[in-house]
């Protein structure tokens, strides 16, 4: 990154041309970390390596030393900022000011995109640090310790007839005699001379040692692998519901944008709570669904929060608790085996947390922790089987004690609601290779398993369905005709007609 001349200092002359105390350099480090602590860096910033603010020649021959110096990391270098990627998210105060660039990757193995978030205090500790300075036999990078010239390269004076303004000085104080008798270094209107050491010091010492992190040491996005790569990033500015002023990024790939609407309402559900919790500055809540906000619209009759998204605030009387009815689902698993109940948040800043449905009488405490809200509520604590996770509950070597039903907790800004109900059925080994063994016929599976063992395999609802359908089938086969063999009924019933004779009139 390139700290570029202040409008004061106007350079020098001469050798000195293009030339500037408050021209200073440093490395922006947009790094993606592994858990091994290898660290991979993204090595190019903006898509146009031509397009370059306030950098000379000889800025490009240092970043090349800096890049091929053992001092620093290989995967380092030294960036400009491009106007096409890079945006300055504004705030009242200066030193609180966001800086959103796109990194690419020209590695043949790592390919990929990213976009970094920087502070601009962070920005100003660096340049307010060390200098890079070349010491040793091998002239490696280390922080310089000596004494720093005043006034300090970078520093630039708001009174004009300071020196802000200034020129630098050629060797000896004086300067060479330039046309019309004034020297480099010498006073003219508006100016004022610097002095030699400092003009020495800025041309050994352009580049700041320490680089510049993102915020929270890694990137905001990351893209690797894609066939697209973010070059450019795009800003829309839109007025909240409550007055705030929002602006909102958009990253666009080489191969072109496309249209897209802003607002998408219909994804965060029919709740009033979701409406809120998305916090998104193009929707709010109107009394029925979650629809696109206008700020010509009256705003009595919207619910919206930007800044804190408390639903229970928002949303009181809006069908607060429809997040309360959870669809069950049933989820098998086999015995010894791994399985994942999975619970997806539909706010990325929600936290989630599994607990399980146990009666008084069957608790494990070694793996439960008991909730305030219900006495048979219990947490799933991890452990070496039950690991928790932002996305569910992985269960290792399932046994028939993991069975039960399991709630999946969502929190968010103190709001609590059930994502999922997950029912667990652990199946016995010996149900598995009954089920699935191909060579044997189903009347042999059906004679080896016992009944209670084949109906345990099933949910409630599931095995009310089976009840019902063998109900059915029964009462359809009393109400079906009688079959036999006629040839066995003929006598029988001409025995009955002979009883009955006498009662019959003679014929003829």
């Amino acid at each position: 990154m390139n700290l570029p001349p202040s409008q004061n200092d106007i350079g020098g002359q001469r050798s000195l041309v293009n030339k500037w105390t408050t021209f200073l350099k440093a490395r922006m480090v947009c790094v993606v970390q592994e858990q091994d602590g290898t660290e991979t860096h993204f090595d190019e910033l903006g898509q146009y390596p031509e397009i370059r603010i306030g950098q000379s020649q000889d800025c490009l021959m240092e970043c090349e030393d800096l890049q091929a110096n053992a001092g620093f990391p290989v995967t380092q270098k030294t960036f400009a900022l491009f106007p096409e990627s890079v945006f300055l998210l504004e705030s009242e105060h200066p030193k609180r000011l966001l800086v959103f660039a796109v990194f690419t990757s020209t590695s043949s193995v790592f390919k990929g995109s990213a976009v970094c978030v920087y502070n601009m205090a962070d920005i100003l500790t660096v340049f307010n640090g060390p200098f890079a300075h070349r010491e040793g036999p091998n002239f490696q990078w280390v922080a310089y310790q000596g004494r720093i010239p005043y006034p300090r390269p970078g520093m630039v004076s708001l009174d004009p007839g300071g020196w802000g303004m200034v020129r630098g000085r050629g060797p000896g104080g004086q300067g060479a005699r330039g046309p019309g008798g004034q020297g480099q270094g010498a006073r003219g209107p508006g100016e004022s001379p610097f002095p030699d050491d400092v003009v020495t010091f800025i041309r050994n010492h352009p580049v700041m040692f320490n680089p510049i992190y993102p915020m929270g040491r890694k990137p905001l996005v990351v893209r690797t692998n894609a066939d697209y790569k973010y070059t450019a990033i795009a800003v829309d500015e839109v007025i909240a519901a409550d007055g705030r002023y929002q602006q909102q990024l958009y990253v666009s790939s080489e191969y072109g944008v496309s249209q897209v609407s802003l607002h998408r309402c219909h994804a965060y559900g029919s709740a009033c709570a979701d409406c809120c919790l998305a916090r998104d500055p193009y929707c709010a809540w109107d009394g029925l669904s979650c629809s696109r906000f206008y700020p010509t619209g009256k705003r009595r009759s919207r619910r919206q929060d930007i800044i804190h998204g408390n639903p229970l605030t928002q949303c009181r009387g809006y069908n607060l608790k429809a997040y309360r009815n959870a669809v069950e689902t049933v989820q098998y698993a086999v015995k010894n085996n791994t399985t994942f109940l999975e619970c997806l948040p539909k706010s990325p800043q929600a936290s989630v947390r599994v607990e399980i449905y146990r009666p008084a009488v069957w608790r494990e405490e070694l793996t439960l922790e008991k909730c305030t809200e219900s006495p048979n509520i219990f947490l799933v604590k991890p452990s070496d089987r039950l690991i928790p996770s932002g996305n569910g509950l992985l269960i290792r070597s399932a046994q028939p004690s993991d069975q039960g039903l399991y709630y999946c907790q969502a929190t968010e800004n103190g709001f609590k609601r059930t994502v999922a109900k997950i029912r667990l059925k652990v199946l016995s080994d010996s149900l598995v290779m009954a089920l699935t063994d191909k060579q044997r016929s189903p009347w042999a599976l059906a004679s080896s398993l016992h009944p209670k063992a084949l109906v345990s395999a099933f949910s409630p609802a599931e095995a009310l369905a089976l009840q019902q359908y063998c109900k059915e089938q029964r009462q359809a086969e009393r109400l079906g005709p009688l079959r036999g063999d006629l040839a066995k009924l003929k006598p029988l019933l001409d025995h009955r007609k002979s009883r009955n004779r006498r009662n019959h009139l003679p014929q003829g």
